[in-house]
């Protein structure tokens, strides 16, 4: 009877010999930049062209003098935009 720890210590010796001897002539794909970038705009594209629309959420604040930290006034407004060819309702 064969035992387990065999059947594992020759697949292993199998398997590390397969990688040792086919590793260089697996070549590394690395795509370019533009490549990617293309495809990026393409799914960008083709996410907004599918959209009904969607809300957008703006803030706005009003500071004076050189006070950044704290605004005398602040308003945050809703719009629903439609994408370019989309209808409004």
């Amino acid at each position: 009877m064969i035992k387990i720890s065999t059947i594992q210590t020759f697949f292993g010796i199998v398997l590390a010999s397969f990688l040792a001897l086919h590793a260089s002539t697996i070549p590394a794909q690395q795509p370019d930049a533009e490549s990617v970038a293309r495809k990026v705009d393409a799914a960008v594209k083709s996410r907004i062209e599918s959209l009904a629309g969607y809300t957008v959420a703006e803030h706005y604040a009003v500071f004076r003098s050189n006070d950044e930290i704290h605004a005398v006034a602040e308003m945050t407004g809703k719009r629903l935009k439609f994408p370019l060819g989309a209808s409004g309702g």
